[in-house]
């Protein structure tokens, strides 16, 4: 198994540089209904569904490009953010909570292989 990243592959090189990577993160989200399934934290404690925020917003902060027999992946890794939520007297629409972060994997066609979350629960 081969990973590296480039810049410079056709294949690539559009879905990585363009809005259309965030249009995939996007409908992933929506096709999930903001929520994610049967999640097991870092102490070993599992979720049963996990309500992501529908303000809920990614930056790219990653991407890379897998080689395997012949067959080519891209991994896209995002920070997720949401609005902060207020309490008290603090205001909430200034800043942002870093809520985790979201690894997609496509195939060349960028059809769907995998998803990893990590959330901060």
């Amino acid at each position: 198994m081969n990973q590296e990243t480039s810049e410079y592959d056709p294949i690539f090189q559009k879905e990585v540089r363009g809005v259309v990577i965030g249009e995939r993160n996007t409908e992933h989200l929506e096709l999930r209904n903001y929520k994610i399934s049967g999640y097991w934290d870092e102490q070993d404690k599992f979720h049963e569904e996990i309500i992501l925020p529908r303000s809920l917003s990614a930056e790219l902060v990653n991407s890379s490009l897998g080689i395997a027999d012949k067959k080519r992946w891209i991994q896209l890794k995002f920070i997720l953010k949401a609005e902060a939520i207020a309490t008290g007297n603090l205001p909430s629409n200034n800043y942002l909570d870093q809520l985790g972060e979201l690894t997609i994997t496509y195939d060349e066609d960028l059809q769907f292989i995998d998803e990893h979350w990590y959330i901060n629960c």
